[in-house]
């Protein structure tokens, strides 16, 4: 099961064999624009508190954001009940 989500410009993913949370921004205008490795560890008790500032905006003003980013959750959850 591959658990990405994308909002807006911002690509969400697990890598469950480093487990790690990527987050990327997907934007050709910005091409400094950087990625994020956030260890499930770290996710799992600071959610989204660890991603870039703009990212956490747009899910806490966006309904449609934060009803994608709720659905990564739950697959996230998912696999993390799974290989304990």
């Amino acid at each position: 099961m591959n658990v990405k989500s994308k909002i807006d410009e911002w690509v969400i993913s697990l890598n469950k064999t480093n487990c790690e949370i990527w987050v990327r921004h997907s934007s050709k205008k910005r091409p400094n624009s950087g990625s994020w490795e956030i260890p499930t560890k770290v996710f799992k008790k600071q959610g989204m508190r660890k991603f870039p500032k703009e990212l956490y905006k747009l899910i806490c003003t966006e309904l449609k954001y934060a009803n994608i980013y709720d659905k990564f959750l739950d697959k996230f959850y998912d696999w993390d009940e799974s290989d304990e």
